[in-house]
């Protein structure tokens, strides 16, 4: 990372000296011939060293600390070879698109072997420990190999999981990587609540350096999107302790004022054959969609609306559950935006939902709608407060998109469960798309890359549903 100077080195008790860094598989290591007898470039007790090492700790937003030069050179290259001769498996979901090796304990290639015993080693582990605080670590811990593809991102999130306790990545990037690449590591610093609030210190990835901290419920980032040609390749993990930690996401509540006006849709929707057709292919696949929903002039009244510099839009947050603009202010109450903000959250929308659906929906529960914009670095994250929701109906109105765009823009609404993906999907212009929600399922919207070719607008509302009752079969008579 950047070269920082912030004063002194903070006060930490000595460890032990050691020539070299201590291993605890001898196996992995000789005197004198073996090539990577000697690991790090810097003795572990020598905290003058660390300084002309470029060891920068600071405690803004919240503790961390960089040491460059960390691996001599010769073993650094060896390293990268062997670590891209390594499988890599591509994983994407709401909060990340990267491609990871599995833990690199298993490994066999003898520079990253090396490497891994140097940093499972008590002398290395107890050198973490200090240098963030004197925190206390189980001889646990675990390596990976990381590799963001250009397009590759992992929004915010704070790292706490099981009893992870300080966190660590060793940079394998080009000696020419810059700006243009992208890849920063985003630091949050935290508000009141304890969510992430502004993003206070952006680092660019550096060659041969160990990036390290604490972490902590504060401990808030994210690697911003890569947006060059290049790959940003590391080797990270994570030192754990005797305590567990649990994770927690949580999203934000949506809100609207009440109104009707069915008078914006279709006919065709408002037809019984229509519907009874809507409802036999909701009960088949629990999802439906309905092009050309609203009438084509109040429709293009919307668009015109929505480009207008009269809408008010705020950013929503906090980083760690989403990203996107909402609709705060519309330019008059008699809008067709407003009409169709309001048609979304009435007793009478509802009612042709169940009719579309088949669903018996909830009026004792009200029902909240909410205008979105999302443009690049836009996103929704699935968190564990969904993990008790009701069934539900999830109603998505497609307001306006741009004609090119493409699924690898991101921005696509995505439904898992806790073990696969089940639906993936855009959102059309002009149309309405119910999905069925069931307890434990939960949904998001994909994070939108550098490539999009501009902003989506959507409405989005839920329903509650009662479950389907079995019919009962009559055991009467012979």
């Amino acid at each position: 990372y950047q070269r920082r100077v912030h004063g002194d080195h903070p006060e930490m008790d000595e460890p032990r000296p050691a020539k070299r860094a201590r291993t605890d598989d001898s196996d992995d290591r000789t005197d004198g011939g073996d090539p990577y007898s000697r690991i790090l470039a810097f003795e572990q007790h020598d905290a003058q060293l660390l300084h002309a090492r470029a060891f920068a700790p600071t405690t803004i937003p919240f503790p961390h600390g960089v040491i460059r030069d960390i691996l001599h050179p010769d073993f650094l290259r060896t390293v990268e070879a062997e670590l891209m001769e390594q499988p890599f498996s591509e994983k994407a979901n709401d909060l990340y698109t990267l491609a990871q090796t599995q833990d690199l304990r298993t490994t066999t290639a003898p520079a990253l072997s090396a490497l891994r015993s140097a940093i499972y080693s008590d002398s290395f582990r107890h050198f973490m420990s200090q240098l963030c605080g004197g925190i206390a670590l189980t001889a646990h811990a675990d390596m990976h190999g990381v590799r963001f593809a250009p397009g590759g991102h992992l929004l915010c999130h704070d790292d706490q999981l099981e009893s992870r306790k300080i966190a660590y990545v060793f940079y394998f990037v080009p000696e020419d990587w810059s700006a243009a690449d992208g890849g920063y590591l985003d630091l949050f610093a935290a508000d009141r609540a304890g969510d992430p609030a502004d993003v206070v210190e952006s680092l660019l990835p550096v060659r041969n350096s160990l990036l390290f901290f604490p972490v902590r419920n504060d401990s808030f980032h994210q690697v911003r999107e890569v947006v060059g040609s290049r790959p940003r390749l590391s080797i990270s993990g994570w030192f754990y302790g005797p305590t567990m930690t649990p994770l927690h996401r949580l999203v934000s509540q949506y809100s609207a004022p009440e109104a009707a006006m069915l008078a914006l849709i279709s006919p065709l929707y408002l037809s019984a054959a229509t519907q009874a057709q809507s409802r036999a292919r909701f009960l088949a696949l629990s999802v439906l969609e309905l092009p050309n929903f609203f009438l084509a002039d109040k429709y293009a009244a919307m668009c015109a609306e929505l480009a207008s510099p009269d809408c008010t839009w705020i950013v929503v947050g906090p980083a760690n559950k989403c990203r996107y603009r909402r609709l705060e202010h519309i330019p008059s109450a008699a809008s067709a935006v407003a009409e169709v903000a309001a048609l979304v959250v009435s007793p009478d929308f509802m009612a042709l939902v169940a009719a579309l659906t088949g669903c018996k929906l909830s009026s004792s529960a009200a029902s909240v709608s909410e205008c979105r914009k999302f443009g690049v670095g836009d996103y929704t994250l699935i968190h564990d407060k969904h993990a008790h929701d009701p069934r539900c109906v999830d109603a998505i109105v497609g307001l306006s998109s741009p004609a090119d765009w493409h699924e690898t823009h991101g921005g696509l609404l995505t439904y898992v469960d806790r073990t696969a993906e089940i639906a993936t999907f855009t959102v059309p212009v002009n149309s309405l798309q119910l999905q069925l929600r069931s307890p434990g399922m939960f949904g998001f919207v994909k994070y939108i890359n550098h490539r999009a070719p501009g902003e989506r607008v959507d409405i989005v509302c839920s329903f509650l549903s009662a479950p389907r009752r079995k019919r009962q079969v009559s055991r009467k008579g012979t």
